[in-house]
């Protein structure tokens, strides 16, 4: 959640406190940060324990680049582009300006965690999905999970502005008679019915483990894979009944490692084997033969499994008989990992002979050659983690552990703006609402209509802020999708994100008007004849152009942001979905460079 939405969730109402749902990360994380600003929180958690699925995190936070980190590391946004597969390519501009949000900001959060909570995360591997090591988590025995909300449980506890009410399930949110949301019902661990009112932060995760609701209705196609939650509804039903948008809630997760326990094979739910018995060294065999680079993505390797193997069935739980395979250096680096995995009985300490004899064997040498740089992986693996094992023999000790695709986590949920409040079917916001976490989305939806092809922000001499539009003239003209207005920024500090923009394909411009930003309204120049198109914040990749000389000032008037001066004077940005080296026919501008953020410009 930004810090933005807890400054407008903590200035909401002075006199209430702020209802905060769910106890994972995202909810313990807000009611810090409302704590932090000195207003009080009451957090209700349906679990008899507070700390939801975040508590079970074993394998750490992506964070780039840290000081923790052993080499230059500019390639998370990439890794994280490519992971969404054909997901990005809806609204693909809009979904690449959050991902370069998170990667850009994912430094901010471990420092938070380090530095301000006093977390260790100086232990940093490299995982599935990533081409090098970014994956934080402590040296010591705790896991980050546990670490991170047992730490901030502890601070929270210590407020005396902070009530926490485990076992206290919400059974609907309250709206006065204008909509906006007043609070919430819930019902206690003893029955009881109970109302509580104040501005409310919903962050109650997902539904992975509705198996019989919404996973049914959404993704009916994984009916029987098992899944690491446990069998609670999704609360999305609760936003919706006040209007609340959503947005790809089929987009599910599945993980292709949750352990299979020996003594209790059908059961629906799995501990989930973590990433970093992978990104360590592990090996994944199927009927002893390696299958995938085990350091690809979940849903890639997640992909071959399911093409190497049918399930089987156990007590209407469909699930796959893969082993997951680490040496005697691989088990060290995950120590505190596997110890726990051995004593649950989902791993076990065994040799090369017993696993599968010589077959498996030439599987492991072939494996360990690899990892010593003997020859290239078959599958491409550049990684082997702490993998130290070179001359392999039936007497060698490996540690295995039998592993299934699981049902993890959902990607779909409420609709949210950048200040996470919750918005509606019509794109508005309901008042008195925030997300945060798993479930929720930044809005993804714009309309791009072909024109236009200038933008930019500047002060007018009262220090007014002003966003200008030039139309283009003709359809060769490069388009851009949209806008971004960093929420904050001294540059426009009352420029609403969410702007209308009035343009054309053809129509010259014939007036100029310029709109005061007074209540949040976005001035724009208007030009009759012009299609109608909605920008939200959000574009991949900038152009700088320079004015070199307006070759009609005439024609389209003068700049009302310099008061009468001539265009000029102007430095202009254009916003393209990629950088090209074509530019505008008819406005006289020449490339300049290309940057890949619009603050470096603006």
């Amino acid at each position: 959640m930004s810090q933005t939405a807890i400054n407008t969730a903590a200035t909401t109402s002075s006199a209430k406190r702020a209802i905060v749902i769910g106890s994972g990360l995202a909810g313990l994380s807000a009611s810090s940060a409302l704590l932090s600003h000195h207003h009080p929180v009451t957090l209700l958690e349906r679990l008899p324990k507070p700390g939801g699925n975040s508590i079970k995190a074993s394998s750490g936070i992506n964070g780039a680049p840290t000081r923790f980190q052993s080499t230059a590391d500019d390639e998370f946004y990439n890794d994280t582009v490519r992971s969404a597969g054909a997901a990005l390519s809806n609204v693909r501009a809009r979904r690449e300006d959050l991902i370069r949000t998170l990667t850009q900001k994912s430094k901010d959060a471990v420092y938070w965690l380090v530095d301000e909570k006093g977390i260790d995360l100086s232990k940093v591997a490299q995982l599935g999905g990533h081409s090098r090591g970014r994956t934080h988590r402590g040296a010591g025995q705790t896991p980050p999970g546990a670490a991170i909300v047992t730490t901030l449980l502890k601070e929270l506890n210590a407020d005396p502005n902070f009530t926490l009410l485990t076992g206290s399930t919400v059974t609907k949110v309250l709206q006065s008679d204008d909509g906006s949301v007043a609070g919430v019902e819930y019902t206690t661990g003893e029955g009881e019915q109970k109302e509580i009112h104040g501005p409310v932060i919903f962050a109650t995760g997902g539904f992975a483990g509705d198996s019989k609701g919404m996973l049914k209705q959404y993704r009916p196609d994984l009916a029987g894979i098992p899944s690491t939650n446990e069998a609670w509804p999704g609360s999305t039903p609760l936003l919706t009944a006040i209007g609340a948008q959503l947005l790809d809630m089929e987009m599910v997760q599945v993980h292709p490692t949750g352990f299979v326990d020996p003594k209790e094979p059908g059961k629906p739910v799995k501990f989930l084997a973590a990433e970093v018995l992978r990104g360590e060294g592990g090996v994944m065999l199927a009927e002893g033969k390696r299958f995938v680079n085990e350091l690809e993505t979940r849903q890639h390797v997640t992909d071959k499994i399911m093409d190497v193997q049918q399930p089987e069935e156990v007590d209407g739980v469909k699930q796959w008989d893969i082993n997951i395979v680490l040496d005697e250096g691989a088990y060290q680096a995950a120590k505190s990992h596997i110890d726990f995995y051995l004593w649950k009985g989902l791993m076990q300490k065994t040799t090369v002979g017993k696993l599968g004899g010589e077959g498996t064997l030439e599987v492991i040498q072939g494996f360990a050659d690899s990892a010593a740089g003997k020859t290239d992986d078959a599958f491409g693996r550049k990684s082997f983690g702490h993998w130290e094992l070179k001359q392999v023999t039936l007497d060698t000790v490996l540690y295995v552990g039998r592993v299934t695709p699981v049902v993890h986590f959902t990607m779909g949920g409420v609709v949210i703006n950048e200040k996470a409040e919750v918005l509606d079917k019509e794109e508005k916001r309901i008042q008195g609402i925030w997300a945060a976490g798993e479930g929720v989305l930044i809005n993804s939806t714009f309309q791009p209509s072909r024109g236009s092809d200038i933008f930019y922000a500047l002060p007018d001499a009262e220090s007014n802020n002003h966003v200008r539009t030039d139309a283009p003239n003709v359809s060769s003209e490069v388009t851009p999708f949209s806008f971004q207005v960093v929420d904050g920024s001294d540059k426009f500090p009352t420029v609403s994100v969410q702007m209308s923009a009035i343009r054309s394909i053809t129509t010259p411009p014939e007036t100029v008007t310029d709109i005061d930003t007074a209540e949040g309204s976005v001035p724009f120049l208007e030009k009759a004849a012009f299609e109608n198109a909605t920008f939200f914040a959000c574009v991949g990749l900038y152009q700088e152009w320079e004015t070199l000389n307006w070759i009609d000032v005439g024609r389209y008037g003068t700049d009302p942001i310099y008061k009468g001066e001539d265009y000029e004077t102007c430095t202009e940005v254009q916003l393209v979905p990629e950088c090209t080296v074509e530019g505008p026919e008819y406005d006289g501008l020449v490339k300049k460079q290309c940057v890949p953020d619009i603050n470096k410009v603006l």
